[in-house]
C-alpha cells in the first residue's frame, strides 16, 4: 500500500491536469491550422494525440518535471506539395509546421527535432508535433509515413492500441491497472536525478521494456516493481536493442545506437543491490527508506507507522 500511496500523491497525473494539458494543446492546434491557411497551405486531415497522453502514462514527478505532449498532425499526401508541384521533403514538411507554430512572443521559439517540431508553450510544458503523410490505397488501410530523416513507415495509433491491450490484461480496473503504474514508476525513476537528464531512454523505450518484462502481482506493486527491475536488468544484459512493438524491422533503440539503454542498465546495476533487502523481507521502515532512495524522495519515510489492533 505504501507504493500505491506514493503513486497517488506524487506520480500519477490528476485528471484536472490532463484537462489543462488538453486545453493548451488545443490552442496550439488552432494556431497551426489558422497559420497554415494564412500561408496558403492545404489543411491537415487532423491531429491525433499519441504517446504518454494517449496511453495515460504521463507522470507528475521527475527532477526536471517538464510535461511532454505528443500530438501528431496528419496530411493527405496531395496536401504536401511544394511550390514547383513536387512532393515536399520530410524536412520541408517539418519546416512548414515550424513556421505555422512560431510566435514572436514565445520565450523560446519552436525547435526542429529529427522526428517532430517541439513547441514550448509555457514553462515546464512542451508539445512535440510529428508530421505524418497519409497515402490512400485501393485495398487495405492507408499508408502512414513519418517526416523523419526520410519518410518512414509509422503507426502511432497501433502503438497506443498495443499498450492498451497489454495494460488491459494486468490487474486492476480502467485507469488503475498495474502495468500502467509500472510504466509511471519507471519513468519517474529515470527522471529522478539531474545528472541523468538526456541520457536515459525515451518514455516509449521504457514502455516497451515494461510491457516485455512485466509480470503481474495483484495488489503488490512492490513485488511487481522489484520483479520488473530485475527482469529489465537481465534482459538488457543480454540485448540492449529495443524493437518497435508494431512496425516490423524498426527499432526504438537500435543495436548500434544503444547508449541510452546502456545508461539504464548502469542505473539498474547501481539500484538493484540497494533494493535487495526489500526482496529478502526487511522491516517496513528500512524498505520505505530504500524505496525513497531509489526514487530520490522522502515521501515514504514520512508515512505513519502501521498499527495493528
Amino acid at each position: 500500500m505504501d507504493l500505491l500511496a506514493l503513486h497517488a500523491k506524487k506520480i500519477v497525473l490528476p485528471a484536472s491536469k490532463y484537462d489543462e494539458l488538453r486545453t493548451k494543446r488545443n490552442k496550439v492546434r488552432i494556431i497551426i491550422k489558422r497559420r497554415l491557411r494564412e500561408m496558403g497551405y492545404l489543411q491537415p486531415i487532423g491531429f491525433r494525440s499519441q504517446g504518454s497522453v494517449a496511453m495515460r502514462t504521463v507522470t507528475s514527478g521527475g527532477w526536471y518535471g517538464s510535461f511532454d505532449i505528443d500530438d501528431g498532425i496528419y496530411f493527405h499526401r496531395r496536401a504536401l506539395i511544394g511550390p514547383q508541384g513536387g512532393e515536399v521533403s520530410p524536412l520541408a514538411a517539418r519546416q512548414r509546421i515550424w513556421e505555422a507554430a512560431y510566435r514572436e512572443h514565445f520565450t523560446d521559439p519552436p525547435e526542429y527535432r529529427k522526428n517532430c517540431v517541439r513547441v514550448f508553450y509555457a514553462r515546464g510544458f512542451h508539445i512535440d508535433i510529428p508530421v505524418y503523410r497519409v497515402t490512400t490505397r485501393p485495398f487495405g488501410a492507408p499508408a502512414i509515413e513519418l517526416a523523419s530523416s526520410s519518410w518512414k513507415p509509422a503507426d502511432p495509433a497501433g502503438v497506443t492500441a498495443w499498450f492498451q491491450r497489454a495494460n488491459a490484461r494486468s490487474p486492476g480496473v480502467f485507469g488503475g491497472r498495474q502495468l500502467a503504474r509500472m510504466v509511471r514508476y519507471l519513468k519517474v525513476w529515470t527522471r529522478s536525478r539531474s545528472a541523468w537528464q538526456g541520457y536515459m531512454p525515451s518514455g516509449f523505450a521504457i514502455t516497451a521494456l515494461a510491457v516485455e518484462c512485466y509480470k503481474p502481482f495483484p495488489e503488490r506493486d512492490d513485488r511487481a516493481l522489484l520483479h520488473l527491475l530485475t527482469a529489465i536488468f537481465e534482459r538488457l544484459q543480454y540485448q540492449t536493442a529495443i524493437a518497435h512493438p508494431v512496425i516490423r524491422g524498426e527499432f526504438i533503440v537500435r543495436p548500434d545506437k544503444d547508449a541510452t539503454a546502456r545508461c539504464l542498465l548502469w542505473g539498474l546495476e547501481q539500484a538493484l543491490p540497494r533494493l535487495g533487502p526489500i526482496a529478502e523481507g526487511c522491516a517496513r521502515e528500512q524498505a520505505l527508506a530504500r524505496w525513497d532512495g531509489f526514487f530520490n524522495e522522502d515521501f515514504l519515510r514520512r508515512r505513519p507507522p502501521v498499527t495493528f489492533i
